[in-house]
């Protein structure tokens, strides 16, 4: 039994052609078990390398979203931009300007927002403004409260008379938009803030 078994596998060419060319296998008239046997090497061997790839493909794909977790957000310190502004009607940071009264007018203030204190989604800060564009009110400071959302990059903040919403660029870039309602005055605007 054995010597014919021996033969078969010769007359096939187990060595080579089993093993490499499933389809010479059969051509060949190998016996069953051995064409089983080859069909499941070739099988297991795919198998093994098709998971090891899943694997790697999961992990790397983790990677950047543990590092993002594992990076907390921070605007504590002193952050300046230049804002973009349409105003109408006249307020501290936008005080009359003569013959343009009761005209929309488009201001450019650099802002300075202090961000003091931070405890997990949220802070505490001031704004104020200096004269190096238009001409503003530069002892007025207004106190800022700040939430983030989940993501801990965008969020909200409002001080006295209006509100923002932000988006934390990355450590050294804010983008803000701020929004005042009441009549004195009107306010849209969005900027962006750079790290001191």
């Amino acid at each position: 039994m054995d010597d014919a078994n021996h033969r078969d596998r010769r007359q096939c060419g187990l060595s080579n052609s089993c093993h490499q060319d499933p389809k010479r296998v059969i051509s060949a008239k190998c016996p069953p078990g051995i064409v089983f046997e080859s069909f499941r090497i070739t099988f297991n061997f795919k198998k093994g390398i098709q998971m090891k790839l899943k694997l790697l493909i999961a992990i790397f794909g983790l990677v950047p979203a543990f590092a993002c977790a594992q990076t907390p957000a921070n605007m504590l310190g002193t952050w300046k931009g230049v804002s973009n502004s349409a105003v109408s009607s006249s307020g501290l940071f936008h005080p009359t300007e003569a013959g343009k009264e009761k005209s929309v007018r488009f201001r450019n203030v650099e802002y300075v927002l202090v961000i003091a204190r931070e405890e997990g989604r949220n802070f505490v800060g001031s704004i104020g403004a200096t004269n190096s564009r238009h001409p503003t009110d530069t002892e007025h400071k207004e106190v800022i409260l700040g939430s983030y959302a989940k993501d801990m990059k965008n969020g909200v903040m409002v001080n006295e008379t209006g509100s923002f919403t932000f988006k934390l660029a990355d450590s050294k870039n804010l983008e803000v938009c701020y929004t005042q309602v009441s009549s004195n005055p009107k306010v849209a605007s969005c900027f962006e803030m750079v790290k001191q």
